[in-house]
């Protein structure tokens, strides 16, 4: 959905000058957005033989993001098979404005989990 004026505002602030936006253009367009993307396998850190850490991760995924597709989502999921994933079908790029209230509730729901 369309963000509201005032919210819009706010997410564009920090780079309201042309100027200021071109590094932020330039590292959207150098995202890889799937295996034949030349850059994907720069994306694999050094030591990744060595295996995921099992630090409590939460994944609350867009699935209509354009920038982060479905299958940049499907390796934080091969990397990390411990994470909770939550995939939200209506969401974009911005999850906590497309699914505010149900990302928040797996937020909490987390939290209380890790204590």
């Amino acid at each position: 959905r369309p963000l509201p004026v005032a919210e819009r505002r706010a997410y564009l602030r920090p780079v309201a000058r042309r100027a200021e936006r071109r590094a932020v253009t330039d590292a959207v367009r150098a995202i890889p957005r799937d295996v034949t993307d030349p850059v994907w396998r720069l994306l694999e850190p050094p030591g990744a033989d060595a295996g995921p850490t099992a630090l409590p991760l939460l994944i609350g995924w867009g699935m209509r993001d354009p920038v982060f597709t479905p299958d940049v989502l499907e390796e934080w999921v091969r990397r990390c098979p411990h994470a909770d994933v939550h995939r939200f079908p209506e969401a974009g790029h911005f999850v906590m404005e497309d699914a505010a209230a149900e990302l928040g509730d797996r937020v909490r729901d987390f939290l209380r989990g890790t204590r």
